[in-house]
């Protein structure tokens, strides 16, 4: 049920010691919150501010609670200030036996130091076999208490990561459970000079006690105590914990911390991430990630200047083998190794998905969720995306908001915890909402990427074709998707239908722009450094031209295509939208329109896009045909109206030295092969070609029966 207001206003609640107990864990909250050394991370702080705001009204029920701060039974511990043993020893009376667990035990001093302070009659060790780390043989001659090793006994394969002591005397037992292991750092410090440590000490007056199932009385994970082992060479114990790396490194030779390893949920493709936050290197580097048994390891060379490693696992069995692991990151060549670490699984579906959408600002497996949403519409897909597409919404309008210098410091936001990825909004949104807004949301960017205030740069020009690709992506997504006869939503076509539109408004705007770019590289020299720099190329052969003549024809012929195959149409008007493409072509400049007439490129072109989208979306489905014959038809009519217009237009291009006359005679056959998908499209009608376009018609005919 959880610790809530409704909870206490219940009639027959009766509130006693949790009030302080939830009081005590506040105020640790708030002491973190204050000191920023604590916090090591977005996620924590989120949590913290979270539950400070949840209990604020806390303090209003503190007169209604029915027992004293004095009687209570259990207390939240931590060492802020005074070290956690010395807490809860304050609190009991005269020890006579403590029993003891932890996964790490200090070194036998350590433990002598331990067992001096709580200065028991007895002691008891408890160890698992396999996993605990403690050093049997010095301890008979380091410690002073008489002492027993007792072995862990369970059924499970589970390795046991809780820490405990038990202290029985007179007055009764206790236990003291939760972080600190068996080492000075965590019981005897403060987190000054230590680790910042929790714990929770329960007091049993009687005869109860806390491993007969008072407190630990799991069933989903029982265990038992042997009896005390007599031979304790035959104890199989671990040399050393990664636990315990902080107590065994020198802290002054440390170069490279590893803070965190998380294992994300495998994708669609049975493809999960490795993250590594590190601390103490940058740059690009050498690294071997190895397991702790070197059961498996990666090589790799990877930029870790953000302090961040990913690692793609591709494989059920490489996953398998990396799940739970302890892992190091080593420079092999500078002879560095950092601190052991367990990875952490996560546990949230799709949140490798979140991560490269967020960070990519939604270019890169933005199409590969919402195919899964658009397959499989399950909640948590839809809220992922969700949350997602509105960080990186509130992002950009802060940025929009910020001054140049602003922006920097702001660029990025700091990723969500996987736990919170289903919290996006009130409610979950509707599939076409949400491919609305991804549509909507790639315009916008790539518009905003071209809007040269100042000098152009080579980033914003990219960006402008990675949110163009996207929306083209999530455009030809859908219309796959309906010609495979996947796509129940309909209304998911007629938000393609509005942005497509959105898309052709902003045609002729998004070519004038890259076309002002080709004069900009060629009048100012710092675009010109920015763009060609030290390269032996010549402005005009970039390839960025072509990537995006690309985006602004030959994906939208891409898309003429596939609306025309769907029952549902995108395009309104076909014979409008090719007149558009062709209007903005012939005033875009050279660098742009020449790919055009390039048949070795179209050819290229067509092939490889034509290609993708069958390997991407119809391999079970081999009856759906994409042949790239939009994009021959437009060039068929873009090649007849300009002979129409300009007798001289085809030989002019025959004297080009990029084509040549055998290149536009080839172009010519290759054009008019796609002469019944005019008709097909509706692009002309028989009329205007047999009579309108007569002129021009023949010209290209001429051409293309040249005989070379």
């Amino acid at each position: 049920m959880g610790f809530q207001r409704s909870w206490l206003e219940s009639e027959e609640q009766d509130l006693t010691e949790e009030y302080y107990l939830v009081r005590d864990i506040c105020q640790f909250f708030d002491s973190l919150a204050e000191d920023e050394n604590y916090i090591t991370g977005r996620d924590t702080a989120d949590y913290i501010e979270e539950t400070l705001a949840t209990l604020e009204w806390l303090d209003e029920y503190e007169s209604e609670v029915s027992s004293t701060d004095m009687d209570r039974n259990t207390r939240f511990l931590h060492n802020l200030d005074t070290p956690i043993l010395k807490q809860a020893l304050d609190t009991l009376g005269k020890v006579e036996v403590t029993q003891v667990y932890a996964p790490f035990y200090g070194s036998a001093s350590v433990m002598g130091d331990i067992l001096s302070a709580i200065d028991p009659d007895r002691a008891e060790l408890i160890v698992e076999s396999e996993s605990t780390t403690l050093d049997i043989e010095e301890l008979p001659e380091t410690l002073d208490t008489p002492f027993d090793i007792r072995e862990m006994e369970h059924t499970t394969t589970r390795w046991v990561h809780g820490k405990f002591l038990t202290f029985r005397g007179q007055w009764g037992t206790a236990c003291l459970y939760g972080s600190p292991n068996l080492t000075s750092t965590a019981l005897l410090q403060n987190s000054t000079s230590g680790n910042c440590e929790a714990a929770l000490l329960n007091v049993f007056p009687g005869e109860q006690s806390p491993l007969d199932g008072t407190l630990f009385g799991n069933e989903a994970f029982e265990f038992s105590l042997s009896d005390p082992v007599e031979n304790l060479e035959s104890l199989s114990v671990r040399e050393r914990s990664y636990e315990g790396w902080e107590a065994l490194q020198d802290a002054d030779k440390t170069k490279v911390r590893l803070l965190d390893a998380r294992l994300t949920q495998p994708d669609a493709d049975d493809v999960s991430e490795l993250i590594l936050r590190l601390e103490g290197i940058s740059g690009t580097r050498q690294l071997e990630i190895q397991t702790e048994r070197d059961s498996v390891s990666k090589h790799i060379e990877e930029d870790v200047t953000d302090g961040e490693l990913s690692i793609l696992i591709e494989d059920k069995q490489s996953r398998k083998n990396w799940a739970s692991a302890v892992v190091t990151v080593c420079l092999s060549d500078e002879g560095i190794k950092s601190n052991p670490r367990r990875i952490n699984e996560e546990t949230q579906a799709y949140f490798r998905e979140y991560r490269e959408i967020t960070q990519s600002d939604g270019t890169q497996s933005s199409t590969t969720l919402l195919k899964e949403v658009l397959l499989n519409p399950d909640t948590a897909a839809i809220n992922v995306f969700d949350v997602a597409l509105s960080e990186l919404r509130e992002l950009s309008s802060s940025q929009s908001a910020d001054t140049p210098s602003e922006q920097d410091s702001n660029s990025k936001f700091e990723e969500r915890s996987a736990v919170k990825l289903t919290g996006g909004s009130s409610s979950t949104p509707s599939i076409h909402t949400l491919i609305d807004r991804q549509l909507e949301y790639q315009l916008e960017q790539a518009e905003d990427a071209l809007d040269f205030e100042d000098i152009p740069t080579p980033n914003e020009v990219e960006s402008f074709q990675t949110h163009l690709q996207t929306f083209f992506e999530t455009m030809e997504l859908c219309l796959m998707l309906d010609l495979m006869e996947e796509l129940d939503n309909k209304n998911v076509l007629a938000v393609c239908q509005d942005q497509f539109k959105t898309f052709l408004d902003l045609h002729s705007q998004f070519t004038t722009s890259i076309s002002r770019l080709s004069d900009l590289i060629d009048d100012n020299e710092r675009v010109k450094d920015a763009f060609v720099g030290n390269k032996d190329t010549d402005a005009q052969d970039l390839e960025f031209w072509g990537e995006a003549f690309d985006l602004l024809y030959i994906h939208p012929a891409i898309i003429l295509e596939l609306d025309y195959k769907s029952v549902d149409p995108v395009i309104r008007s076909h014979s409008q939208f090719v007149n558009r493409l062709k209007q903005s072509l012939e005033s875009s400049a050279p660098a742009l329109w020449g790919y055009i007439f390039d048949l070795t490129y179209l050819k290229d072109t067509i092939d490889s896009h034509t290609q993708d989208l069958l390997v991407r979306y119809t391999e079970e489905d081999p009856s759906i045909k994409i042949t790239g014959e939009a994009v021959r038809t437009i060039v068929l009519y873009i090649l007849v109206q300009r002979a129409q217009s300009n007798p001289d237009f085809l030989q002019g291009l025959a004297n080009h030295p990029r084509y040549g006359e055998e290149a536009i005679c080839n172009l010519a056959r290759f054009a008019l092969a796609s002469e019944e998908s005019l008709f097909d499209l509706e692009i002309v009608s028989q009329q205007q070609w047999t009579i309108v376009l007569k002129r021009g018609r023949e010209a290209v005919e001429s051409f293309a029966e040249e005989d070379m």
